[in-house]
């Protein structure tokens, strides 16, 4: 499938916007701190959730705090069907 050409010097003008000076792609999908944690509770462990949510996090320029690793890990046991005790 030819797209028209106006359409692809447009998507090449996007990408160009979207780099760094290092030349590397922009995080240019901005998500909160809720999509982070569903995106992260979806991780075969907790270390590896803990790991991606504050990847997310400060990828988006936002922080982690010990109440966002406290929700998160409330929220792994509850989709892994773990006893939570917390």
């Amino acid at each position: 499938m030819s797209y028209p050409l106006c359409y692809t010097n447009r998507i090449i003008k996007m990408n160009k916007e979207l780099t760094v000076e290092t030349g590397k792609p922009q995080n240019v999908v901005y998500t909160d701190r809720i999509q982070n944690i569903a995106a992260a509770v979806e991780s075969d462990s907790l270390r590896d959730a803990g790991r991606l949510f504050r990847a997310l996090q400060h990828a988006n320029n936002m922080g982690t705090t010990e109440a966002d690793f406290a929700e998160l890990e409330r929220k792994y046991y509850e989709k892994h069907g773990y006893p939570y005790e917390g």
